[in-house]
């Protein structure tokens, strides 16, 4: 703890106690020295963290003090310590966190051919204008692709959770008949937009409605179970590789959803 608080005691000082009082100061000019800048979280918590760190030093003064002094500096230190933490974590709330996204990619499945079971895959190549490699859609092999088939389909654990709810069928593994799983996002968030998923960038197209097919495919009552909550379909815009855990962003929001 001693070696951190070098970094910011040239900002930071204690008077002598006079009449039973503390005075706590920054040198504001010392501010944007080296001292207090070696990393960019000390940097922006340096005043606070200087006082911390310093504790040592500080308690001999601090425990001079009465009740309610001591009290008042805790309140805000407390206040202060807390304002810049909100402010860091609003603005940057990965550096504060370390957490990942909100909405990432869950689940990757392709079919080579019409009816054959989905396989889940950990990452896949989307190519652009054409689908996902080694999926139907790409390979034109689809049920639907010679009338209204999609380059690459995509639901939401939002939606699946819905879909459960009304039905016993399994969903997990593919049967929902979707390429891409995404969670931390509803699928009508993306309505009108482009967004990345890791190298490859995809642009919305339209929704995608369950169809009889379905039942036949993955068991009676799934066209059903799904629903209003059966997914939508992508263009690929820009090929590139994703995988399963990768972020979803919306191009133009400049952040992760």
């Amino acid at each position: 703890m001693r070696d951190i608080s070098k970094t910011c005691t040239a900002s930071w000082n204690v008077n002598p106690v006079q009449n039973k009082r503390t005075a706590l100061y920054l040198n504001s000019h010392q501010l944007g020295g080296k001292a207090c800048f070696t990393s960019s979280f000390y940097s922006l918590l340096c005043p606070v963290y200087g006082i911390y760190c310093e504790n040592i030093h500080i308690l001999r003064e601090f425990n001079s003090l009465s009740t309610n002094q001591q009290s008042l500096i805790q309140d805000i230190l407390c206040a202060i310590f807390l304002h810049i933490f909100l402010i860091m974590l609003f603005k940057w709330p990965g550096f504060i966190l370390n957490a990942a996204p909100s909405a990432i990619l869950s689940g990757i499945f392709i079919a080579e051919k019409a009816a054959m079971p989905m396989q889940s895959i950990s990452d896949v190549e989307a190519v652009i204008n054409k689908g996902l490699s080694g999926d139907r859609y790409l390979n034109k092999t689809g049920y639907w692709d010679p009338v209204e088939g999609c380059q690459v389909t995509l639901i939401s654990e939002h939606d699946l959770k819905q879909a459960k709810r009304s039905s016993e069928l399994a969903f997990d593994n593919g049967e929902h008949r979707r390429n891409l799983v995404i969670k931390g996002i509803k699928t009508r968030a993306l309505e009108g937009k482009e967004f990345q998923i890791g190298e490859a960038i995809f642009s919305y197209e339209k929704p995608r409605p369950p169809c009889g097919y379905l039942n036949k495919i993955a068991g009676k009552g799934m066209a059903l179970a799904l629903s209003y909550n059966s997914g939508i379909c992508l263009r690929v815009i820009k090929s590139g590789k994703l995988c399963v855990g990768d972020a979803v962003l919306i191009l133009g929001a400049n952040e992760k959803l």
